[in-house]
């Protein structure tokens, strides 16, 4: 029995996709997962509720966007990993991230999910997997664009432009954070080159999609093969590293 955790943020999506595409994303990407997982014995899955705000640094100052810190998202992650896991009563849970400034956090709820319970706390970074995309001819940008677009179709049916809160910058945005360059958000919120193709992206949402929900499946299964055939028989000795 396990549980996926979908971990998002509430942030500005420019003129094409809601302020929730993070979380919408997270919840559709875990939820076609629980399904694929669960009709693998001897797996069953359940997909939690989403951890729906995180950091937005570089773009907290646009309408629509909820920014935490870095440390509490990461307190509140570990928190609600070891709130499943003190039960007893899951032996694995899946962190699925769909916001890419959460990244690191979700590695440390992990870590230390896995130390103190020894059930092991997969991490699946959506991201990792924008690669799909490149062979079906969605453009290659970084926030807001064609495989965002793709993906939260792919995920909610919903057509861009829905349920999207206007663009307004009350602040200049910096140039740079943590000594870090920021991409330009040009074109209404979106870090791209070039307008997005809508049409591109929403035809493209299905196969994409299913791409990305396979390969999140695959390393998933994998995965929870690899620790429990390790530890197959033998629930009592999961408190010792091998």
């Amino acid at each position: 029995m396990g549980i996926i955790l979908p971990v998002g943020a509430v942030e500005q999506h420019g003129a094409h996709l809601p302020v929730t595409c993070d979380v919408d994303i997270a919840e559709g990407a875990a939820d076609a997962l629980a399904r694929t997982v669960s009709d693998r014995a001897p797996y069953a899955l359940w997909a939690a509720p989403a951890v729906a705000y995180g950091p937005v640094p570089g773009a907290d100052l646009t309408a629509g966007t909820s920014s935490v810190s870095f440390d509490a998202i990461g307190t509140y992650l570990a928190a609600a990993v070891a709130g499943f896991l003190a039960t007893g009563d899951w032996d694995y849970l899946i962190l699925i991230n769909a916001h890419a400034h959460n990244h690191g956090r979700v590695i440390e709820a992990s870590s230390r999910a896995f130390v103190q319970y020894r059930r092991p706390v997969l991490v699946l970074q959506i991201y990792d997997y924008l690669h799909l995309a490149d062979a079906l001819g969605l453009a290659p940008d970084a926030h807001a664009g064609e495989r965002e677009i793709a993906l939260h179709h792919h995920y909610t049916g919903r057509q861009p432009t829905e349920g999207i809160v206007p663009v307004r910058e009350r602040r200049p945005r910096p140039p740079s954070i943590y000594g870090l360059d920021l991409l330009p958000r040009t074109l209404g919120g979106i870090a791209a080159s070039a307008p997005p193709s809508l049409a591109r992206a929403v035809a493209a949402a299905a196969e994409f999609g299913s791409r990305v929900d396979a390969a999140l499946a695959t390393r998933a299964l994998a995965d929870l093969d690899a620790y429990f055939t390790h530890w197959h028989g033998a629930p009592e000795d999961r408190g010792a590293l091998p």
